[in-house]
């Protein structure tokens, strides 16, 4: 990225921590008007945007870098973090699935599918279940994905034995969002 592009960005980030969002809009207006050869600044403008909740101008941001870069997944997952965000959750489905064509193994693309399926009031349990235990994509239970080896269970103050969920049960904390816990753990269970 260009030093004075970097300068402006700077400015526009600081603009935003003080809750000066007209100034920072206006700079990353210029910013995004500039001639660009490269997604590097295109993204990091969404971002801005996107972190402040200009949704829209993000979405305007990534979709200029991605007709740069078309192959670009960095992209790609920021359209559909941002339709997850956004509420398009239609879009935000589709987009996952695209990515997860193009890296298949990845976790976090599958958490935040898993993450989006929570939310869109379209999808059954049937289908969150299917999405959990790997849909046939790769076959593995997502539980097993970045499983950490278990510690024993240490008493926890203040917490009565049947608030603290079984040790056989247990799931990574801030891995899984409490709704697919009883999915998995039948599906884990059942060693698929």
């Amino acid at each position: 990225m260009h030093p004075e592009f970097a300068a402006l960005l700077e400015i526009a980030r600081q603009h935003a921590a003080a809750g000066r969002f007209a100034d920072m809009t206006a700079l990353c207006r210029q910013l995004t008007q500039a001639p660009v050869t490269g997604t590097g600044l295109l993204i990091e403008v969404g971002n801005l945007f996107a972190a402040q909740g200009f949704l829209m101008q993000a979405r305007h941001c990534y979709l200029r870098a991605r007709q740069i870069e078309p192959e670009n997944l960095k992209i790609l997952g920021n359209l559909a973090n941002l339709a997850q965000s956004a509420g398009q959750h239609s879009s935000a489905r589709r987009l996952y699935h695209e990515l997860l064509q193009q890296r298949p193994d990845d976790a976090v693309i599958r958490r935040n599918l898993l993450t989006s399926l929570e939310y869109d009031p379209a999808v059954n349990n049937a289908e969150r279940l299917a999405a959990a235990r790997g849909g046939g994509g790769g076959g593995a239970c997502l539980g097993r994905l970045g499983h950490r080896p278990r510690r024993r269970q240490q008493a926890t103050p203040g917490l009565s034995p049947q608030a603290r969920a079984p040790a056989a049960h247990r799931l990574c904390v801030g891995r899984f969002l409490p709704a697919y816990r009883g999915l998995l753990r039948a599906g884990c269970a059942e060693g698929a």
